[in-house]
């Protein structure tokens, strides 16, 4: 067999959980070994002449949480910090996200403007002096460590919580102003002086951070605008944020900074495209920021849904716009306040899944939050605890030679409220480097997740300018359905990819309650079912509550379903189910490629569907009905300097054969491997 690939150098770079204790575990094959295809191989065919957008990076959050983290190392702790993070051995993280006034992730809260009705700002804090003693410094450090690793300027994406609370409404009458919080549609006070005066505060932030060096690529109109948190908060709607923009923001800001970047929305995929109808077609909206959390309780949803959306967004977007993850973690906690190194792989594995996704549909990259937090996920003043790749452990420093400076101590919320001890605070060095910590960073007090290193597998081959091509992984049936399926869970989008015999694949009509349903994932004696209609955020049929498990005088809202030549009726109201296609052709390859289950009222639209063997399989397109995204997933692109690189991830308890233009490749069972032709 002839492969284009033959005559190349490859490199192999392997991470797994069974070999945590050796990352980025890297392999050069000069010759490397041919093979005839096989049925007992999956493979991932692609095109380098069909390349997509270009990436613009990745990188995560200097907040003052992760800033404050970071001064409380040693220089040496710090040293390690920014070599791990921004260097060439590193992650080379070339992004960066900063939050205008505090954020959830701040020990308390504060604005540079406290002078009530200050419509010039005349009182406004131009040295940004609380910053300095944090964010700033911790930034140009990064940025100086990646410009002498990569000679590549570091880009600051800020992106305000909540204006001063003299500019806001009060959440209800008998409530001071505060910066917690929001009155819903618009937080600002009426008279458009309130508007105006938020307007020219970003101008006064940026232009004092230009003063500390600090230069500031974008900024996002509010974070999270459909969120009235009770952190800092403001809420808008998309009329309302578009108004902000067309009267005050938009003109202000292309007066005195027509190169900075204005992007819109930023929260959550359900309703990317409802905000970006509205915001994309304004002349001051540069692109659409996103969030991957789900949006409700069940923190195990974030990063898995909305990738169909974000797919319909690009099809929509103006030519030049582009969209954009800024902000992406696992709550609550750490991995290694749990002290399941297992926990904390699944978080790894749902990290590299979200970002080839969101890659695979168009996004130009992904931040991360935090950069870097305490042992338990803070400080956070409201005590939202998360997770972040680094933690800082100054007091788990094994040096004697360092000497640590005073910690800056636990936020109130930390110490009032009860906390587990953090079951890391029992690891030894030596478990600290079974579970992938560095000799280098255990010495200075740095721990590093597994969560680092996946990420690696793609910030360090992608550099900016690289581009995805047009790539399918096609399953085989090279897994089979043993274990758990991990994503049966109510609210998982249904899409359809190639048959891979996966658990994710399993699905059966109960013949007593007509409902298709799949195993649960928190009890294996129980079920998850289809639901009955579209969501209306997501567009496409989602897992939901079987009727079984609903307590009393619930409204069902799963479908019963029969077969019918062909065609899986809902016996309720006649629709019958198909696939939707992803809108944008991006680098999806049509129905194989995880177009959605959706209820359609024409039954042409639901033809050749079948129900057997435990799969929901269409037989003209050999494709199964999947819960989420198969186990097995790759994708390919053309790296900066013209060579492809290939990033396969294996979520699957076996391990698998991927077939890669004619060289067979081993992928171990919950591993990462990125593969680099040339």
């Amino acid at each position: 067999m002839f492969s284009t690939f033959s005559s190349v150098p490859i490199t192999v770079v392997s991470t797994s959980l069974s070999s945590l204790s050796t990352p980025w575990s890297t392999q050069t094959l000069s010759n490397p070994p041919l093979c005839a295809s096989s049925p007992q191989s999956a493979k991932l065919t692609h095109d380098p002449d069909l390349e997509h957008q270009k990436i613009l990076g990745f990188g995560g959050a200097f907040t003052e949480a992760a800033s404050l983290n970071f001064n409380a190392l040693s220089e040496k702790g710090r040293e390690e910090v920014l070599r791990l993070l921004f260097s060439k051995d590193g992650l080379g993280y070339n992004l960066g996200r900063t939050h205008i006034n505090s954020c959830d992730f701040s020990p308390k809260s504060y604005s540079f403007s406290s002078t009530p009705d200050d419509f010039d700002l005349t009182h406004f804090d131009f040295s940004v002096s609380h910053d300095q003693e944090t964010m700033i410094p911790f930034m140009k450090r990064a940025s100086d460590e990646l410009s002498q690793s990569w000679d590549t300027d570091l880009k600051i994406i800020a992106s305000p919580w909540s204006p001063p609370a003299w500019m806001k409404k009060r959440v209800n009458s008998d409530a001071p102003r505060s910066m917690l919080g929001s009155a819903p549609d618009t937080c600002l006070r009426a008279p458009e002086e309130y508007a105006q005066v938020w307007a020219l505060y970003f101008e006064k932030w940026i232009e004092a951070y230009a003063n500390q060096s600090i230069s500031i690529w974008g900024v996002t109109v509010q974070n999270e605008p459909e969120f009235a948190a009770p952190w800092e908060a403001c809420q808008y709607n998309p009329e309302t944020e578009l108004s902000f923009v067309t009267s005050h923001l938009g003109p202000l800001l292309r007066a005195s900074h027509p190169d900075l970047k204005i992007l819109g929305f930023d929260h959550n995929k359900d309703h990317v495209n409802t905000w970006s109808d509205k915001l994309s077609p304004s002349p001051y909206i540069d692109g659409i920021a996103y969030h991957w959390y789900a949006g409700g309780m069940d923190r195990l949803l974030d990063g898995a849904q909305g990738t169909p959306n974000l797919h319909r967004l690009k099809s929509t977007l103006k030519p030049d716009d582009f969209f954009l993850g800024t902000e992406a973690c696992h709550c609550p906690s750490t991995g290694y306040a749990g002290g399941d190194v297992k926990v904390a792989w699944k978080r790894a594995e749902r990290n590299v899944h979200a970002v080839l996704a969101d890659l695979a549909a168009g996004s130009r990259g992904s931040i991360e939050w935090n950069l870097l937090l305490d042992k338990v996920g803070g400080p956070n003043h409201l005590g939202n605890v998360c997770d972040a790749p680094l933690l800082a452990l100054p007091d788990k420093a094994t040096s004697p030679k360092i000497s640590m400076p005073a910690p800056f101590g636990l936020p109130d919320f930390e110490t009032q409220i009860p906390v587990d001890p953090p079951a890391g605070d029992s690891w030894s060095a030596s478990t600290h480097l079974k579970h992938g910590s560095l000799p280098s960073s255990v010495e200075v007090g740095v721990l590093i997740q597994p969560m680092y290193w996946t990420t690696g597998h793609i910030t360090r081959f992608l550099r900016p300018n690289s581009t995805p091509i047009t790539s399918l992984m096609s399953g085989n049936n090279v897994l089979t359905k043993g274990g758990v399926n991990d994503l049966g869970r109510v609210g998982i989008e249904l899409t359809f990819f190639p048959c891979e015999g996966s658990n994710r694949q399993t699905f059966t009509l109960d013949a007593s309650t007509r409902e298709i349903k799949t195993p649960s994932s928190t009890d294996p004696n129980k079920f998850v079912c289809l639901s009955s209609k579209n969501d209306p955020g997501f567009k496409g049929l989602l897992l939901t509550t079987c009727d079984a498990d609903l307590p009393e005088n619930t409204n069902s809202t799963s479908g019963k379903y029969e077969v019918a030549e062909e065609v899986i009726v809902n016996v309720e109201d006649g629709s019958c189910l198909g696939f939707m296609e992803l809108e944008n052709g991006g680098n999806a390859v049509g129905i194989r490629s995880g177009s959605q289950l959706s209820s359609f009222d024409d039954q042409a639209k639901c033809k050749g569907f079948e129900l057997y063997d435990d799969e929901f399989h269409h037989e003209g397109l050999d494709v199964c009905l999947t819960t989420g995204w198969p186990q097995l997933q790759g994708l390919s692109f053309n790296d900066a300097e013209g060579n492809v690189v290939s990033v396969l991830l294996n979520e699957g308890e076996e391990d698998v054969k991927v077939e890669i233009d004619g060289i067979r490749f081993d992928v171990e069972g919950h591993s990462v491997k990125t593969i680099k032709f040339g």
